[in-house]
């Protein structure tokens, strides 16, 4: 049992796994909200809580917002390594040089190295991959 008032407190025993779960976007009914708090709505407005609630999709975060959320933040070994974060856009930027959109290319190679991501580096973790 944790001591109490402690909530980062690790176990001594067993595997500690931290996740982020970003559920899907979907339909979101008032109801379902309501039934589960075993709230009673009036009679009048019942009818509203079976309205459907459309949840937009997240928006998909670019390479700055990865590197500043994956970054070590201080702490050592805790930093994910950039061809694991940016491996969709590099795959692009990669596929689209190869098509002709080198301009693009150069923009992104400006951008990673402002970031302080090795270009270089990236595209070689990537084809060492198996």
């Amino acid at each position: 049992m944790p001591p109490p008032n402690q909530p980062n407190w690790n176990p001594v025993w067993g595997n500690v796994v931290n996740r982020d779960v970003q559920v899907a976007a979907g339909r979101f009914r008032i109801y379902d909200v309501l039934k589960d708090a075993k709230v009673k709505l009036p009679f009048d407005i019942e009818h509203l809580a079976a309205v459907e609630i459309d949840l937009p999709h997240p928006p998909a975060l670019g390479v700055e917002q990865l590197a500043k959320l994956y970054a070590s933040h201080g702490k050592p070994d805790t930093a994910v390594e950039p061809h694991r974060f940016a491996f969709a856009e590099a795959h692009a930027q990669v596929s689209g040089a190869l098509v002709g959109d080198a301009g693009q290319l150069t923009t992104t190679l400006k951008q990673y190295k402002a970031l302080g991501i090795d270009w270089g580096a990236l595209i070689g973790a990537l084809s060492d991959s198996k």
